[in-house]
């Protein structure tokens, strides 16, 4: 693929415009530039593929009677087309290339090879960066590994620290000091790792993370490096991450740069992105699926083609995907990864197991949850939906109305074939499933020709194998190939039968449901196609004993699409009925034969079946099926009946004679007993227990019930309109032939005669009906009701005064009675059972129902209204004796009066009981009636329609009886004369009272006093259940009498409420404390209610009633408002605080002064007896609720049962050309929303950027690292104080685990018994009291190390917590500082940015603390700060040195971070200073310091002479501050003192000989210095070893400094020189020795024994002399006297003996040395040796030292050889003084004579 000017990858070029794919192609001809078809054809007229639908209809047989359906079925399914023009010929897929836009889907093929190349990123640049964040991740998530593996260790091992022994009945505690040493080691090295080793790799990794980020700011605004970078994240998605956190910022990374890729990208980038999805592993869907997107921001044409691309790289295998995956290749650990519902595999299974994978390959492929994640990215309509639109929109015929010359029909052709190369593409490539999506391939979109071929194709996909797959090239051929009857054809149907029968029964499945779906279209309803499908799928269903266990339940479809075929499978049915046997029932109640219209002649067969077989047999009750499932309701169009009203009553009757014949001669009992209920006839046949006549006697009643046989049930509109002279009479019941059989049930007494002739004759449309003396079900009779009833309201008197009427509906109430009244000779033992319903009142609850929709029918506009209703009944209900006792008359007369109140027709029913209330007081003269109330007037009761003080259930009866009865005290003026007497009068009693006013008013009959409405009012609210929706109103009623104030009415003052008169005697006052009791009752419960969520209750319907609500009218939730609950708490209120004060009752109360919460207003409308009820206050929900669930029992008998109802659905064709548009728009709706692309996010700088102000400016670039370093310094804080806090609450956990037990002593009463003695038994047990110490659990020490664990584990979590990103970005953002600070400098050395720069390093190095130093860190990048500043700012600048050495001195914990930027060399005018403030800093404390420090001198410093002795003297200072003995802290910088002293002596060597010389003389004698000091001095000039090569070349001994001193008289020198007489010995031998070579190299040209000889010889002697004056020779007294002091003490004889050895050594070196030099005669160095000790050791006080000098010195006096010219004895002696003892004198002279 090439790229046209700069095009970026993927983008393919534009190609010249194509022909428009849809929905024209105006370009394309069928004309001679294009060889269409492979052979020439003839010309010809252009025509359809196939014969037009007029055609293919008249030469296909009729399908008018069920006999041509049966002779069809008889003969070829297969019927041979005529022949006609040769059908049209489809494009080859080279001429279907035209249509391919330029470049188009071939331009891909390229496009694997760049996006490798582009994708391969594995030196990039921010690879190296994202590698180093995840080596940081893995090393936090190591060390978070390793703590908690320590953290387990501390916890086992504190589980270890006490050891329980048992012994025997007690256990002791004994605590292991090592495992508690073992402790503390693990929370010592567990809190190293927590706060040293986590801490600095969580910052390392957050520091790792802001990089990348600051990366991906920093980058170019191009499309190639944004590719690039997207390549190396998406390389990292390729690997195995196990951290979260590092998976989840490469996916955050990437969603952003996708983002701005899909933004400023074309086409390329869309499909670039698509590729790399397509590499990635499993599991991309979940997080890169809204990567995927198509571009909307192209043109049409563009767009078209970017969609047809990114379609076809999504369905193409993809390309090095196992190169790309090379990193996850499976390993055992993964293995298991690959299942499980975390997975996103599915795996195909049914009954042959699950799909096969490779194992091998089964890890690179992506999971069935990402490709519909993708897929869902690109919404992909239906091709079939969009052809479908196309030809509805284009028309049936002809080419369209844009123009191109291709035809609909051609058009047509292609889509066929493309259908068809889809089949057998899928079919070629069998995979487990492929049934199961060859079944809901759309087949409707196809002409009947393609299905036929496609027919033909299905079935030798199976049965002829895959190479007969291709054969299928025109219709002809294929309709030949099946012209034999499926049925017929034994050889194919047995192939068929086999392949089902081997296969998965899923699959199986799926191919019949493919065949049905082939069936089920309506467009082009070809019934020889559909028929053959239906007959071929029922003989493998139903048919076939080998397959129909399998496959059933796949016709329902066929027929819905298609109802004429039920007449075909019923024909087919018939012929095969013995082998299909009962399995027949459960075929006809699959199908949908509420849509089935059938005709006579089928109605003729099924009364044969029903009429002709028993009860048992199959054929009966496939009648009973039959007829069950036929839609006997009205349509949902116009209201009118789905089946005509013949067929209605021709079902009747053939029922009804069906019953006589099977049922007449049998009892009844168990027939109908349990009622009717909504339950299938097939369940009933199948419920165990229930006999063949029962199960039909159910099923005849129900479907009686549900045929429209009465004239107003078919014209439901016309019902309630009085009935006049129809067009079409009903018939008479004697005068009809066809009511025979119904003549003759009545005649029998049978139910189902009488309720027939009531519902289809005369007898039910008249207004008169007849009594009968049959029982029905009460559903019947209902039925007879509600259709007779409507019309006869208006003159309902007719009816109330018919005694047959009214005694039936009576005996109809009295069935809910347990024990009937006034049903004996009747009631025979063949309907006893009719008498008793389901349960107790249901009869009567139905009858309600009835009643209640007729009250709301007759309230609809133009009806009779609801008050003839409500008195009809009403009337009728009276009519009993004693009604009111009746509770099955009470409970209907509660629902009338509930209806009066809702429809405010309460006043018709109060005039009618005010009516008969006067004729029971007998008010009208009835004298009867008068002396039967001579009961009630004897007790002292009135009658009463509530003869109790209240009625509880029947709650709206006792409301409008109560108010009826108050009518009568008012128009009495019954109440107003008793007021008034017991306001005149205030001793009277309520009762006196009454009887005063019956006297004045001359009642003949007056209530009695409990009869008042005061005290009915107020039994009524005690009754009155709490959740009633009046109860409200009925306690209005009460407080109206109670809290009336009737005084002014009568001209007296008021005194109070009246109702406290009438509660004065202890059982009314014990009344009034019920009602207030009462009042808390019905609060509590409100405020209960109040807190219900309004949920609908759970409902589970009966297995029996199967389900009592439709699926799509569920049962609406009963559940009273809160807010309303609410409201009747606050009113009770009211009411309690209204009964409990006493000023309302006793005086005048001034209303409007009254609190708010005694609500005033509505008090005055009580006191003054307003009439307005308080209706804002009663239930309406509650009351709705009951109403509807009245009116929905007589519903549920009047609509079709529930099982039925699901079927009257009807048919949709999914597939139809005139919904196709809906159906796109529909499955544009339902198909997921494409997740939208990622949102482009402001790149927010992760880092702030450095102004550049802060590079000149010192001021500003000290706040910048202010700002910065204080979180820094903060965060450390914060670390090193919760490291604190854990190691001191270890520390105390350690101290109190040793005190967690304790063995406390506790005594133990032990029983002993003995053997017993002498045959005698034990007498007894010894009781023995045993001390022991029992181990104890001290609890308070467990609950303080509970806490202590608590809170060593909440600081462990805070430590391990990642650090805050602002930690990341200060630190970064000082280094950009830093870097930036650095890099100018480089670049030009200008004074203002090294100022900052030293200003910078200061700032830095002044927040290095503790808590900096101790945090990982800070540690780490404050020293990195310091490292990168001093070595460019501060390292060799000579300013610098003096204000770094001091900040290091004075703070001490710097010097190992700043001292390697401390070069005092170039600062050499400023060396001696700093060495001396070095040198004066030294202190045990600073000893460390002083060594780093002391390191950085003298290496390349040339001071002058004046420099070097200062330092010299520093030196020496430093060396007598680390004293004779340096303590350990001194060793280091000692040993380094010494090294500055030594190169300070050998620099320009002699010229600090002297001066080292004096200062180490002088130190030493007060023991100031090391001995070292002596040893390194030595080793300089060349005394010791390693190197004995003299430095010393003529220097003089006056040089060596003298050591006497005024003090050596009394201790001498050996007390002070001790340390350091080896190191002497040593340098004096060396140095002495030195000097008698130099003085014998410098005469060895003279003579013997000449002067200058002589005088050397005396003057080597001499200064050897005064060296060792001091040491080894006596010294004169201070006063000056003869007396001399020893130069050193018995102590120091040891010493001493070293340098008295060393003189003798170096006597007899000397006298060797010049022995040859001399001339015999000449005096020599012995007898100056002699002389000099004559003058010193002759005094006789010092005679002892005498002796010690000759015993030391006789024997190398001894071993010197004899003089070669020996003098005289005498002369010897002569010489010899004689005060030198005589010891002396023998030593010498044996010496001499020797």
């Amino acid at each position: 693929m090439t790229h046209n000017h700069g095009t970026s990858l993927f983008q393919i070029p534009h190609a010249p415009s194509a022909p428009a794919l849809y929905p024209c192609l105006p370009t394309l001809e069928e004309g001679p530039k294009i060889s269409l078809c492979q052979e020439p054809v003839k010309e010809r007229e252009k025509g359809p593929a196939v014969l037009a639908l007029p055609e293919q209809e008249s030469s296909l047989p009729s399908f008018q009677l069920v006999e041509s359906v049966a002779e069809l079925s008889r003969s070829k399914l297969y019927p041979e087309l005529p022949k006609t023009a040769p059908e049209m010929q489809p494009f080859s897929l080279e001429q279907l290339s035209v249509w391919e836009p330029a470049g188009g889907l071939r331009a891909l093929l390229g496009c694997g090879t760049q996006f490798c190349g582009l994708a391969r990123q594995e030196n990039h640049e921010l690879t190296e960066l994202l590698q180093n964040y995840w080596r940081c991740r893995r090393q936090l998530t190591q060390s978070h590994t390793q703590l908690h593996t320590q953290s387990s260790d501390c916890k086992s091992t504190q589980n270890h620290q006490s050891k329980v022994c048992g012994y025997h009945r007690f256990q002791q505690a004994e605590f292991s000091q090592s495992v508690l040493a073992e402790l503390s080691r693990l929370f010592e090295a567990r809190s190293e790792l927590l706060h040293q080793k986590v801490a600095l790799h969580a910052y390392t990794a957050l520091l790792s993370r802001l990089q990348v980020e600051s990366y991906f700011k920093t980058q170019p605004c191009s499309l190639q490096p944004l590719k690039e970078a997207i390549s190396v994240l998406f390389s990292f998605t390729r690997r195995v991450l196990d951290d979260t956190q590092f998976q989840t910022d490469i996916h955050h990374w990437l969603e952003r740069l996708v983002a701005v890729l899909l933004h400023v990208g074309g086409s390329g980038e869309h499909l670039y992105l698509l590729c790399h999805l397509l590499c990635s592993p499993a599991g991309v869907g979940k997080w890169a699926a809204p990567f995927l997107q198509v571009n909307t921001s192209l043109r049409k044409h563009q767009w078209v083609q970017h969609f047809m691309q990114a379609l076809a790289v999504l369905m193409s295998p993809a390309r090095h995907r196992a190169e790309f995956l090379g990193h996850l290749k499976p390993c055992e650990s993964q293995s298991s990864a690959a299942s499980g519902p975390a997975s996103g595999n599915w795996t195909l299974v049914d009954e042959g197991g699950e799909e096969d994978e490779d194992p091998d390959s089964s890890w690179l492929l992506l999971c069935e949850e990402d490709l519909i994640s993708l897929l869902t990215q690109i919404t992909v309509c239906y091709v079939s939906d969009h052809w479908a639109q196309y030809v509805s929109v284009t028309g049936a015929g002809g080419s369209s109305s844009h123009g191109h010359t291709l035809s609909l029909d051609k058009l047509q052709v292609e889509y066929d074939n493309l259908f068809l190369r889809a089949v057998l593409h899928v079919l070629r490539n069998k995979r487990l499933g492929i049934w199961l999506f060859m079944s809901e391939m759309p087949y409707g979109t196809l002409s009947s020709s393609m299905l036929w071929r496609v027919l033909y194709v299905m079935q030798c996909a199976e049965t002829a194998g895959l190479e007969t797959l291709g054969t299928a090239n025109d219709t002809c051929s294929c309709i030949q190939l099946l012209e034999v009857p499926v049925y017929t054809h034994l050889e194919h149907q047995d192939k068929f039968e086999h392949w089902l029968c081997e296969v998965n029964s899923s699959d199986g499945i799926s191919l019949l449901t493919a065949l049905a779906h082939m069936a089920t279209p309506t467009q082009h309803s070809d019934p020889a196609f559909i028929t053959t499908i239906t007959l071929l799928v029922y003989q493998v269903s139903y048919v076939s004993v080998s397959t129909r266990e399998t496959y059933s339940k796949l016709l329902a479809a066929i027929a819905t699409a298609h109802p004429f075929v039920i007449s075909v499978l019923l024909e087919r049915l018939r012929e095969t009925i013995q082998s299909v046997g009962m399995v027949a029932l459960y075929f006809c109640k699959e199908l949908p034969l509420s849509l089935w219209r059938p005709r006579e002649e089928e109605i003729c067969v099924i009364g044969a079946w029903l009429l002709q077989h028993p009860l048992s047999t199959v054929e009966n009750r496939l009648a009973c099926v039959v007829l069950e499932g036929l839609h006997w309701d009205y349509t949902q169009v116009d209201g009118s009946l789905a089946l005509p009203s013949s067929l209605h009553s021709e079902v009747a009757l053939l029922v009804a004679e069906a019953y006589q014949k099977y049922l007449t001669d049998k009892p009844y009992s168990g027939l109908i007993s349990e009622g009717i209920k909504q339950v299938s006839y097939l369940a009933s046949v199948l419920r165990l227990g229930v006999s063949p006549e029962a199960s039909f006697s159910q099923w005849a009643w129900q479907l009686l019930l549900r045929l429209k046989l009465h004239g107003n049930a078919q014209n439901p509109k016309g019902a309630w309109s009085v009935p006049a002279l129809a067009s079409n009479p009903p018939p008479e019941l004697t005068h009809t032939p066809s009511m025979h059989s119904v003549l003759r049930a009545v005649k029998a007494g049978i139910p189902i005669g009488c309720y027939l002739s009531i519902a289809m004759t005369t007898v039910g449309h008249s207004w008169l009906v007849e009594k009968s003396d049959t029982i029905s079900p009460p559903e019947s009779r209902c039925a007879s009701s509600d259709n007779i009833l409507p019309p006869t309201y208006p003159l309902s008197f007719y009816l109330l005064n018919n005694s047959q009427f009214v005694s039936c509906i009576q005996l109809f109430l009295q069935y809910d009675s347990v024990c009937p009244q006034g049903v004996t000779q009747q009631v025979t033992h063949r309907v006893a059972p009719l008498l008793t319903g389901t349960a107790y009142g249901d009869n009567v609850r139905l009858l309600n129902s009835v009643i209640q929709s007729h009250v709301v029918e007759s309230s609809k506009p133009g009806r009779v209204g609801a008050a003839a209703v409500l008195e009809f009944w009403l009337g009728i209900l009276t009519q009993q004796n004693l009604w009111y006792r009746d509770k099955t008359v009470l409970f209907l007369l509660d629902q009338i009066c509930c209806a009066a109140f809702t429809h405010h027709q309460e006043e018709c029913l109060q005039k009618l009981l005010y009516q008969q209330h006067k004729n029971a007081l007998g008010y009208h003269g009835d004298r009867g009636l008068l002396s039967s109330l001579v009961g009630w007037i004897a007790g002292n009761a009135t009658p009463s329609f509530v003869e109790g003080q209240s009625l509880s259930a029947e709650v709206w009866f006792a409301w409008l009886v109560l108010n009826m009865e108050g009518l009568f005290e008012e128009d009495s003026q019954l109440r107003r004369c008793v007021e008034n007497e017991l306001l005149s009068e205030p001793n009277i009693s309520p009762d006196q009272a009454l009887k005063k006013a019956q006297q004045r008013l001359k009642l003949p009959v007056a209530p009695s006093l409990q009869r008042l409405q005061v005290y009915r009012w107020a039994c009524q609210a005690l009754a009155t259940p709490p959740d009633h929706p009046i109860l409200p109103l009925v306690w209005q009623k009460f407080l109206q009498l109670y809290l009336r104030q009737p005084g002014p009415e009568y001209g007296l003052a008021a005194g109070g409420c009246i109702g406290r008169r009438f509660f004065q005697a202890s059982s009314q006052a014990a009344l009034l404390r019920d009602l207030r009791q009462r009042i808390q009752e019905v609060s509590d419960f409100h405020h209960a209610a109040s807190q219900a969520l309004r949920v609908p209750p759970p409902h589970t319907p009966s297995p029996d009633s199967q389900g009592e609500e439709s699926p799509g009218c569920p049962r609406p939730p009963y559940l009273t408002s809160p807010h309303l609950h609410t409201e009747l708490v606050r009113l009770f209120g009211v009411f309690a605080m209204w009964l409990d004060d006493e000023n309302l009752q006793k005086q005048e109360v001034y209303l409007p002064s009254l609190p708010p919460e005694y609500e005033p207003h509505r008090l005055a409308q009580v006191m003054q007896r307003h009439q307005e009820l308080w209706l804002e206050y009663v239930d309406q929900e509650r009351m709705q609720y009951d109403e509807r669930e009245v009116l929905s029992l007589w519903e549920k008998v009047q609509s079709e049962p529930i099982f039925l109802q699901a079927q009257n659905s009807g048919f949709t064709d999914y597939t139809s050309l005139n919904n196709a548009r809906e159906r796109i728009l529909s499955n544009l709706q339902k198909h997921p929303v494409p997740c939208p692309a990622p949102e482009l996010q402001k790149l927010k700088p992760p880092v702030a950027e450095v102004p550049t102000t802060c590079l000149t400016d010192s001021k500003a670039a000290a706040e910048l690292l202010q700002q910065d370093l204080r979180i820094l310094q903060d965060q450390a804080r914060i670390a090193v104080t919760r490291e604190a806090q854990q190691v001191a609450m270890e520390q105390e956990l350690l101290e109190s685990l040793p005190l967690l037990y304790k063995n406390q002593p506790e005594q133990v009463t032990m029983a002993l018994e003995c053997k017993g003695k002498g045959g005698q038994p034990c007498q007894g047990p010894a009781n023995i009291t045993v001390t022991c110490e029992h181990v104890q659990r001290q609890e308070a020490v467990q609950t303080q190390i509970t806490s202590l664990r608590r809170d060593v584990k909440k600081l462990q979590a805070d430590a391990m917590a990642p650090p805050p990103q602002s930690l990341a970005q200060a630190a970064v953002h000082t280094e950009n500082f830093i870097t930036a600070l650095v890099n100018i400098y480089k670049a030009q050395k200008l004074p203002a940015v090294q100022h900052v720069g030293v200003s910078a390093f200061y700032q830095v190095v002044s927040f290095v603390c503790e808590d900096t130093l101790r945090h990982p860190p800070t540690r780490q990048y404050l020293s990195s700060c310091v490292e990168i500043l001093g070595q460019v700012f501060i390292q060799g600048n000579a300013n610098e040195c003096g204000p770094v050495l001091k900040r290091i001195l004075e703070h001490r914990r710097l010097c190992p971070l700043i001292s390697p930027f401390f070069t005092p060399n170039s600062a050499p005018t400023q060396l001696v200073f700093l060495y001396q403030d070095v040198v004066t800093s030294l202190h045990p404390d600073s000893a460390d310091v002083i060594f780093m420090l002391l390191t950085k001198w003298l290496n390349e410093s040339h001071p002058v002479f004046s420099e070097r002795t200062r330092l010299l003297e520093l030196v020496h200072g430093a060396l007598c501050v680390c004293g004779r003995d340096p303590e350990p802290e001194f060793l280091t910088p000692f040993h380094l003192f010494t090294k500055h002293w030594t190169w300070i002596l050998r620099h320009h060597f002699p010229d600090h000989y002297s001066d080292c010389l004096r200062l180490l003389m002088t130190s030493s004698s007060d023991q100031l210095l090391s001995p070292e000091c002596w040893k390194v001095t030595l080793r300089v000039l060349g005394c010791l070893p390693p190197t004995r090569s003299s430095k010393i070349k003529a220097e003089p001994v006056q040089s060596t400094p003298d050591v006497s001193g005024p003090d050596l008289r009394s201790f001498g020198l050996y007390s002070a020189w001790t340390p350091y007489i080896t190191e002497v010995v040593s340098f004096w031998e060396h140095l002495i020795g030195g000097l008698i070579s130099v003085q014998l190299n410098s005469l060895a040209r003279e003579s013997v024994g000449s002067v200058k000889i002589m005088k050397a010889l005396q003057d080597l002697h001499s200064k050897i002399g005064k060296l060792f004056k001091p040491w080894i020779f006596p010294l004169d007294t201070e006063d000056g006297g003869n007396l001399k002091c020893y130069p050193w003490l018995e102590t120091d004889a040891v010493a001493a003996g070293c340098l008295v050895g060393l003189y003798a050594q170096l006597t007899d070196t000397l006298h060797h040395k010049f022995r040859e030099r001399l001339l015999p005669g000449q005096r020599g160095v012995l007898w100056l040796c002699m002389m000099q000790y004559c003058e010193s050791c002759t005094p006789p006080a010092h005679r002892s030292t005498c002796s010690t000098c000759i015993t030391h010195t006789s024997a190398p006096a001894l071993e010197t050889p004899a003089p070669r010219h020996p003098a005289d004895g005498a002369a010897i002696q002569s010489e010899l003084s004689e005060e030198v003892p005589r010891a002396a004198s023998s030593f010498w002279e044996k010496c001499y004579v020797k």
